[in-house]
């Protein structure tokens, strides 16, 4: 099963984006902020990171910068898409600098995020 790690720390978009998932086929799993992400990444093999910058802890593109490290320092497979969100513009190229492979803006539409999905997770099959 495909498995998916959703990280923000509005549990409403949680929610929102794991249930998404969910109706693509996802197996959902869930953290409220970067480090949680982080230790998650560390130890269970995703096909897919949806990650929001702003968050307590470690933001998104300090955790997305830790989930990639670790992949080359170790041996755990790459998370084949990490897709970046925020409502900020300007963090667009220090999230794809930071490992991100795609930036969505907030707010986005759920069609938006299926497409994104779709295409990026079909580019990595």
């Amino acid at each position: 099963m495909k498995r998916a790690l959703v990280v923000d720390d509005d549990e409403g978009i949680r929610k929102i984006i794991g249930y998404t998932l969910k109706c693509l086929g996802f197996d959902v799993e869930y953290a409220a902020h970067g480090q949680d992400a982080a230790d998650k990444a560390a130890t269970t093999v995703f096909m897919l990171i949806t990650m929001d910058m702003k968050m307590p802890v470690l933001n998104g593109e300090q955790a997305i910068s830790v989930i990639r490290a670790n992949e080359a320092a170790s041996n755990i497979s790459p998370v084949a898409c990490i897709i970046a969100i925020s409502s900020d513009e300007s963090s667009k190229s220090r999230m794809l600098e930071a490992g991100a492979d795609i930036f969505v803006l907030k707010p986005f539409s759920i069609e938006q995020l299926v497409s994104v999905v779709n295409r990026k997770c079909k580019e990595r099959e």
